[in-house]
């Protein structure tokens, strides 16, 4: 007989009383099975006992693993499967594609198996069936169904519980997805259950497990709370037993060697020791916690040397913690600080020789990067790179440590008498008419923070800086004592393309150069060559900051022989390194474009209150790499300047700045239809800041004739007299992670994430197709990080192997910044180990892998420095003819329309999308919007919305159901963009943006 138990905290004792009386009466014969469909959390003598008791009596315990998505080898498991009793079989969830689903509980020694639960018909009073609730509920009971057929099969009457759970365990189908995830790797197979063996199943054994030694105590070989570990060449073990104030030494398996330490504050005593490490000649090092020290031994304990002491300066520590080594023995301890003193200089990395000379110091307490908040463990790379544990800031941070820190100058002899000038180069014409009170620098302007001079020195210096507007740098200057060559580098061209002597005695001097043309968004450097004395200095600055037209980010600096890109540029610094600075003067008019021609057609067509409105044929000259068109509407009742709806348009101009724009204009329905009027405008990009161009006005009513031309402003150089023939696109078609993809390729991830990687193309051109490695069909996009938004997108079937897909060409500018990735909800995803990034293949520069949970764009994860590919989606791209630049007489079409949502094999369906509105509640002054829509499937509900595709609010649901709906508070008459998605089995599927807009009270 199978006895059905289900779980009530109301009803635990009369369980516990009923599970007695089994045990003591003779009612026990006549029952085999208990199953047992639910749980809870937290160790209970009793019922471990009275399950025993079950187990002596010979009855099967069949168990539900719990839906809490937990690991049930934890310190806190679900119980009863947390119980090491024998007669207990532990049944968690599989669904209809024998995978695993997210919110099951699993664990590889305290979950043996899993049985179908997805959708599984009960009974209900009233001879009804009704499809259940996704749980290990069902799937125990099914389990403890198959216990019962086994039984009654012939000759099984009298097998043991033991042997009944062993049948069932060793009749499993085993399956990739719950292998590792429960005992037996395997889902339930009723069929093979009936005549599969009675022998034990082994317990599982971890393949990258080989010993463990130790146990809570005082003696040789126990620990007290046990927190370092370091390992010598010879392969012994060196343990800090930090509540035992001593060092272990073992041999590699374990065997015990010596100790040494006690409590205390003498030579080779301790007080909470936290780290140690060993030297390539053996020598031992241990941070003394407590004691404000590190401590030096041989390999057997005997004492060598000691430094430090409690404090803030150069050696002193408020807390060592991690320790290590490097190759020429220089000794890098981590100084996790002390919160209880208000003193930032603690929590940081300070190096010193093998006898503990101090050498260099990094870091201050801080969040931002290459700052500390109670830094812990340390470890070295054979690159001089360092790794540490950056504890309460949750993250681990990289750091070039084979640089100079920040330079910790000495004063030099003040020169009283400056050397002759150097030769300058001779200042070229201005090409840029300069208007009055144009000419800006920056950090002379706005110089700030403490100020010292004469610092001797032996490094290349200054500021990296992005313009916010195009325009010219026309002097180089300094403030230092002596001659030093100072030089404009361009970060995206990597070269210098400026650079002069200056002569300074203290003071502020610039020196002209032949005007070079910079473009707004573009990120460049100026550095001075400060070998030997007579180097400056500002601290306590705050950075980055816009002074004028100039953003400057960061100091930045090299070690000599002077060298660009001045590698290290650390944000959060409080010093300006250098003390050099550009004359920069904006372009004439303030712009950099000039509409040249304005010859219009348009094409007006009235539906109800929507209106389409084609225009095109303007065409505009610049020095930029392009120009985005945007259409908006004025004056309309009186509104103002406001955006219209339209499909924004990026136009790339060819090599003598001129381009074509067209779009479609769509009247905002809320406002009844007047006929207003249009104006575009256009702007010029060298990144993510523009200039805006003269406005041109234009009616809704058809133009009869062409506009008259505005006057354009002035540019930085003349344009040529007349366009010369532009090339068709060269080269062929690239295919950067694919040709050049590397690592340890792993495949068949189960994720619910958007992942790829985010590239610049070193030269313009056409992205032509889309493609991805991965098992299925995914959606995979193409996001413009300038503009925000998504450019290109389309489904990817693979079999794990690459496979492109064609889509509409998309021009793509050399030094912009974009994203490929794909939706990897559910099974089938990739990705590399062991790589490298960024790196640049050919045209394409890969700059490192990113992800969004939960899918979605922009992938907001991106990490410098991961060893890891996520996602394997890639792009094939073109180069175009002509140096880079895009033929205009190349027509490209708009994107093909996408559908609400992308299907994906065995995700629900989502339909019947419905909003409502209301103004009841409590806050009568906003609006309740309610979405609702239905899916074919049982899954969970999930609302993202805001004013823009990035959705900053999220409305979640985690009820399995078929009718879904979100209600939100929203402002009235406010546009939202939105987003729906529901997942069941772990596969999603997501609509794809749209938009709402709330009722006007």
């Amino acid at each position: 007989m199978i006895l059905p138990l289900i779980y009530n905290l109301l009803y635990l004792l009369r369980f516990f009383a009923l599970l007695q009386y089994l045990n003591d009466s003779n009612q026990v014969h006549q029952i085999k099975v208990l199953n047992n469909s639910w749980g809870t959390y937290g160790y209970s003598s009793a019922l471990k006992r009275v399950i025993d008791e079950a187990g002596a009596n010979d009855i099967l315990f069949v168990a539900a693993a719990n839906d809490y998505r937990q690991d049930n080898d934890s310190e806190d498991p679900a119980y009863p499967c947390g119980y090491d009793s024998e007669n207990i079989i532990c049944v968690t969830i599989s669904d209809q594609s024998d995978d695993l689903p997210y919110w099951a509980n699993y664990g590889l020694f305290n979950v043996d198996l899993a049985a179908p639960g997805v959708d599984i018909l009960s009974t209900l009073i009233g001879d009804r069936y009704v499809s259940t609730p996704i749980t290990t509920s069902l799937a125990a009971s099914q389990v403890s169904g198959t216990a019962a057929l086994v039984l009654s099969a012939p000759g099984n009457g009298n097998l043991t519980a033991l042997e009944v759970k062993n049948k069932i365990l060793n009749g499993v189908d085993k399956l990739p997805a719950l292998d590792g995830k429960v005992l037996t790797g395997g889902r339930l197979n009723v069929f093979k259950a009936l005549s599969a063996s009675t022998s034990p199943v082994p317990a599982p054994v971890l393949p990258y497990f080989i010993l463990k030694w130790g146990s809570e105590g005082k003696g040789d070989g126990q620990f007290n709370r046990p927190l370092g570990v370091a390992v010598d060449s010879a392969g012994n073990v060196y343990v800090v037993d930090s509540g035992n104030h001593r060092i272990q030494k073992f041999t590699s398996n374990g065997a015990f060697i010596a100790k040494w330490g006690s409590e205390g504050a003498g030579n080779g005593q301790f007080n909470v020791p936290l780290g140690v490490a060993v030297d390539p000649a053996g020598n031992v090092y241990v941070a003394d916690g407590d004691n404000y020290r590190i401590q030096k031994f041989t390999s057997n304990g005997a004492f060598i040397a000691k430094w430090g002491s409690e404090g803030a300066g150069n050696g002193q520590f408020r807390l060592p913690y991690g320790i290590v080594v490097d190759s020429k023995n220089n000794v890098y301890a981590v100084d996790s600080g002390n919160d209880l003193w208000n003193d930032p200089d603690n929590h940081r990395i300070q190096k010193f020789t093998s006898n503990g000379a101090f050498i260099a110091k990094w870091g201050l307490k801080g969040k931002v990067d290459g700052r500390f908040w109670r830094p812990g463990g340390i470890t070295l790379d054979s690159g001089g790179n360092a790794y540490v544990a950056d504890s309460q800031n949750n993250r681990i941070q990289k750091l070039n440590l084979s640089s100079s820190p920040l330079p910790t100058p000495t004063p030099a002899p003040i020169v009283t008498s400056a050397p002759s000038p150097a030769p300058t180069s001779t200042p070229a014409p201005i090409l840029t008419p300069v208007p009055p009170g144009a000419l800006e620098i920056p950090w002379q302007s706005s110089a700030h923070g403490k100020l010292t001079t004469n610092l001797a020195w032996n490094i290349t210096a200054g500021y990296k800086f992005i313009p916010q507007v195009s325009g010219q740098i026309t002097k180089l200057g300094g403030y230092f004592n002596g001659t030093k060559k100072v030089s404009l580098y361009d970060m995206v061209e990597a070269k210098v393309i400026a650079e002069t002597n200056v002569t300074s005695s203290n003071s502020w001097v610039y020196t002209p150069i032949t005007p070079v043309n910079v473009v707004a968004g573009r990120t460049y450097l100026v550095g001075a060559d400060l070998a030997g004395s007579g180097g400056s200095r500002r601290t306590d600055v705050s950075l980055p900051a816009t002074y004028g037209s100039i953003t400057i980010q960061n100091s930045c600096y090299s070690e000599s022989p002077a060298s660009f890109p001045l590698a290290t540029c650390l944000t959060g610094w409080d010093s300006m390194l250098g003390q050099v600075d550009i004359e920069f003067v904006k372009s004439g008019g303030a712009v950099s474009c000039a509409l040249t021609s304005a010859s219009w057609s348009t094409d007006k067509t009235v539906m109800g209150q929507t209106v389409n409105l084609n225009v095109s044929g303007p065409q505009v000259e610049c020095r930029g790499k392009t120009v985005s068109f945007e259409v908006r509407r004025f004056g309309s009742l009186g509104i103002g300047d406001i955006p219209a709806k339209v499909q924004p348009v990026s136009v790339y101009l060819n090599n003598f700045g001129q381009g074509v724009a067209s779009w479609v204009a769509e009247h905002d329905p809320l406002v009844p239809f007047t006929d207003p009027t249009y104006y575009f405008k256009a702007t010029s990009e060298g990144g993510t800041i523009r200039s805006a161009l003269p406005d041109l006005l234009v009616t809704s009513a058809a133009v009869p004739s062409p506009s008259p031309v505005p006057s354009p402003s002035p540019s930085l150089s003349p344009p040529p007299p007349s366009p010369s023939p532009i090339p068709p696109p060269v080269g062929g078609a690239e295919t950067p992670w694919k040709t050049n993809a590397h690592g340890k390729p792993t495949q068949d991830y189960s994720w619910n994430i958007t992942a790829g990687y985010k590239f610049i193309p070193q030269v313009s051109g056409q992205i032509t197709k889309l493609g991805g490695y991965f098992n299925g069909t995914k959606k995979v996009s193409l996001y413009d990080m300038v503009e925000a938004k998504v450019i290109a997108e389309t489904n990817v079937t693979s079999s794990n192997a690459w496979v492109y897909t064609s889509i509409t060409p998309v021009n793509v500018v050399e030094g912009r910044t974009y994203l490929v990735g794909a939706d990897l909800a559910g099974s089938g995803g990739s990705r590399r180990t062991n790589i490298s990034l960024p790196a640049t293949y050919s045209s394409i520069t890969i700059q490192n892998s990113c992800y969004r949970e939960g899918g979605g764009f922009p992938l907001d994860v991106c990490m410098a420095g991961w060893d890891s590919m996520l996602g394997q989606v890639d792009i094939e791209f073109v180069k175009s003819g002509g140096g880079g630049i895009i033929p205009t007489s190349v027509p490209v079409p708009s994107l093909t329309p996408i559908p609400t949502s992308i299907p994906v094999p065995g995700a629900p369906v989502i339909s019947n999308i419905n909003i409502s509105h209301s103004k009841e509640g409590t806050a009568p002054n906003f609006v309740y919007t309610t979405v609702s829509w239905d899916t074919d499937l049982p899954s969970d509900t999930r609302l993202r919305y805001g004013p823009t595709n990035l959705y900053n609010y999220d409305y979640y649901d985690s009820k399995i159901q078929t009718s879904h709906s979100g209600s939100v508070v929203l402002l009235p008459g406010t546009t939202y963009h939105y987003s729906l998605e529901s997942c069941a089995s772990g596969k999603c599927t997501k609509t794809q943006d749209s938009t709402l807009t709330t009722p006007s009270h």
